[in-house]
């Protein structure tokens, strides 16, 4: 099984390279038209990703089937947004292909969005590579969560096998880096919940064991190591490495690190990001967010407070009731680091901590998450831009 992953994945590389003729010339052999209902019945979940891609992804503008010397393939080609199946592919009938189909589907729609959102920057890069993990981890949980667990199992051993076997070393950094990510590590937990465990091991998530993460001493070096890097780097240099967003009615930008996904809705989240007026004056913001739940009594959670624990120090957070926001997706806390130093220092707490956590409080409900590597990254990231660009922290 996974050798088949393996070369599967290996057959739908992005052709980054692709000329526009190829792309005509498979779109010509190709037709827009399902495949016959007896096929689609042998893929429910891969027809079900698809129907939910074409009618609710508006970066997915064509989803071809066509035969191609019985290769089975799924392609994707370029930015257009268009995905292209061979039906050799849809041979086989097994219930683990159907999973292994809709979790590779995923990777590339996942990838569409990435070369979408970073038009400049190539998909075959980590960021790239990590950036289709994300959401085709983030479809796969949503699976799972509604019963159908088997898509989440097949990507988590997708994921774990390229890290050992990938030949591309910029699959393999994607994969390792991203198995460290506080959403990988919660998916073997839906997995094993789910009733579909995995068979490797990784850092469980539990608020009271206050064991240090193996690699958080590393990690700490690496994040002091590159404070020293950025600083001595020019300020414009340091705002490439960031992602901003903003419009001309507003004249405000915000500036996130590119680690920090743009969709933050799939797991909890502990983030910064800076916003910058017209005048030149800059802000900083902490946001702690955490995936929506509802209550007993069928009501969107709203979080009343957190704790941020960095190396078993707590430092509690009772947010006004103008920091917390919500809707259906999630519900954060987001105050001002710029106005409270309190918050400034919990950052820095963080990113030099060992082992960070959050606990999130809604009356008796309560939730805590594990502050990952990579967001500690982001979160060094952006404070050392705040700093450059002159922030100031006020007690």
């Amino acid at each position: 099984m996974k050798k088949l992953i393996f070369g599967l994945m290996c057959l739908i590389t992005l052709r980054m390279k692709a000329q526009t003729v190829v792309l005509d010339s498979l779109i010509a052999k190709s037709v827009e038209v399902l495949p016959d209902i007896s096929i689609q019945n042998n893929f429910p979940h891969l027809f079900d990703a698809i129907a939910k891609a074409k009618s609710n992804d508006s970066y997915i503008k064509h989803i071809y089937y066509g035969d191609f010397e019985g290769k089975g393939e799924i392609r994707m080609v370029n930015v257009k947004g268009v995905v292209i199946i061979d039906r050799a592919y849809l041979s086989k009938t097994t219930a683990d292909y159907d999973a292994l189909c809709t979790w590779l589907f995923y990777t590339q729609i996942g990838i569409i969005h990435f070369m979408k959102d970073n038009p400049t920057l190539s998909p075959n890069t980590p960021d790239g590579q990590k950036s289709k993990f994300y959401f085709a981890l983030g479809k796969a949980r949503e699976l799972a969560e509604n019963g159908y667990c088997q898509t989440l199992k097949v990507g988590l051993n997708n994921i774990n096998g390229l890290s050992k076997s990938a030949k591309d070393l910029n699959i393999k950094q994607a994969t390792l880096d991203f198995m460290s990510d506080d959403i990988f590590v919660k998916s073997i937990d839906i997995a094993k919940l789910k009733g579909c465990p995995v068979l490797f091991n990784t850092v469980s998530t539990n608020f009271n064991n206050t064991t240090p993460v193996s690699n958080n001493n590393t990690d700490r070096k690496e994040a002091q190591s590159t404070t020293e890097k950025i600083e001595a780097i020019p300020l414009d240099k340091i705002l490439k490495e960031l992602r901003s967003d903003g419009d001309g009615f507003s004249q405000v930008t915000r500036y996130f690190s590119k680690r920090t996904p743009k969709d933050i809705n799939d797991v909890d989240r502990m983030l910064a990001y800076i916003i910058k007026k017209a005048d030149g004056s800059v802000a900083l913001r902490l946001m702690l967010s955490r995936v929506q739940d509802i209550d007993p009594n069928n009501n969107y959670i709203t979080i009343l407070n957190a704790i941020v624990l960095a190396d078993n120090v707590p430092y509690t957070i009772n947010p006004q009731l103008s920091d917390i926001k919500k809707n259906r997706n999630h519900s954060w806390i987001d105050v001002s680091c710029t106005n409270n130093k309190f918050y400034y220092d919990i950052i820095n707490s963080v990113i030099k901590s060992d082992k960070s956590q959050v606990r999130f409080t809604s009356g008796p409900i309560v939730r805590d998450f594990t502050v990952s590597s990579r967001e500690k990254k982001a979160l060094l990231e952006v404070i050392t831009a705040y700093n450059a660009m002159g922030g100031k922290v006020y007690e």
